[in-house]
């Protein structure tokens, strides 16, 4: 995936002129890996709402979110991201809320998913490419690296994106028929380039 035109990051990882330093492409690195699940635990939720990143954006959407999660059809569940947080938000029926999970776990539940709805940022579309997840990506707001890997993915056809002011409803349902043409990464080459050097 050294090619410009089929890489994750596009410019941010392959700039026009590279640094005078040696560079060693060692593809993407995730902690996930593809999980098999049986077929009565497979897309147990529709939707996985992923939040993560600073406040208060993560509550922006997080409220935008719980605010139409009636009007989707099938289960959903929000996973905070809020590791020291005791209580929990109002959730509808068909919304199940967890405010964190450790990485094995939360493995389990991204496998469970059909979708995810996550932010944009690098560790987060390495993890749901590994995964080969149908995503929708939204931005932090006034984070330029989070909207150019959105965009740039959305033009693959490797997730969907929307910004957090959108109507998050109807880019729901569009991202749910949205032609997704998911990569098959491969695993990354970080020990060959450490032998290399």
């Amino acid at each position: 995936m050294a090619d410009n035109q089929f890489n994750i990051a596009g410019a941010l990882s392959h700039p026009h002129r590279l640094p005078k330093v040696p560079v060693h492409y060692i593809g993407p690195l995730s902690r996930f890996q593809s999980a098999f699940l049986s077929p009565e635990k497979r897309f147990t939720y529709k939707w996985l709402f992923l939040l993560s990143g600073p406040e208060p954006q993560r509550t922006l959407l997080e409220n935008k979110l719980l605010a139409i999660a009636s009007q989707l059809s099938g289960a959903v569940i929000l996973l905070r991201g809020r590791p020291g947080a005791t209580s929990l938000p109002a959730a509808p029926d068909n919304c199940t809320i967890i405010n964190h999970l450790p990485t094995g776990e939360m493995q389990q539940l991204i496998a469970q998913c059909e979708f995810v709805l996550s932010r944009s940022g690098y560790t987060t579309v390495m993890e749901m490419l590994a995964l080969q997840k149908k995503a929708l990506l939204i931005p932090t707001p006034g984070q330029t690296e989070q909207e150019y890997l959105a965009q740039r993915l959305t033009s693959q056809h490797w997730c969907y994106s929307c910004f957090q002011h959108d109507d998050l409803l109807s880019h729901l349902l569009l991202a749910e028929a949205f032609n997704y043409q998911l990569p098959q990464i491969q695993p990354h080459q970080l020990t060959g380039a450490i032998e290399a050097l």
